[in-house]
């Protein structure tokens, strides 16, 4: 935290931040778990190179979140590229990075109360593929990007 507006912002936000990151992960997740602000910039710069691959969009119901399908389609993304995912959320830039260990470990119950913003990331370690979550109190707007991960279809 190189200035005071930053402590300032880390302070007030890393709380409901962490209850956030635990919500979605299924599992306690502390401040010792974050990676450091640096490799936040590291990990934006990498996925700069998602801007030029497809991506590919579509909507479905809230609650089609929780179903076997959508399960089933998060399995097939972790399954195109194992390994750990960042799980990547507003307060992301000013407390660090989460990196959850496998797609599968992501929890697709979470309470949408917990998640002001309404958009979830979820990125892979390599930044070769990502899946945004941006939803409301009815729908999730699900958008895939990366040369892999937009082929798979729902």
């Amino acid at each position: 935290m190189n200035n005071l507006s930053n402590r300032l912002g880390y302070k007030s936000k890393i709380n409901a931040y962490l209850n956030q990151l635990s919500e979605l992960a299924n599992k306690p997740v502390y401040e010792t778990d974050l990676g450091t602000l640096e490799e936040v910039e590291a990990v934006k710069q990498k996925s700069q190179s998602l801007l030029s691959c497809e991506k590919v969009t579509f909507e479905i119901d809230l609650d089609d979140l929780k179903s076997n399908r959508f399960s089933t389609f998060l399995k097939k993304l972790g399954e195109a590229s194992s390994g750990p995912l960042y799980i990547w959320l507003d307060s992301t830039n000013i407390c660090g990075a989460y990196l959850l260990a496998k797609a599968s470990d992501f929890n697709l119950n979470f309470d949408t109360k917990l998640m002001p913003e309404g958009v979830i990331v979820l990125l892979t370690e390599s930044c070769q593929g990502k899946l945004l979550l941006d939803f409301d109190t009815e729908n999730v707007e699900v958008e895939l990007q990366g040369e892999v991960w937009s082929k798979i279809k729902y």
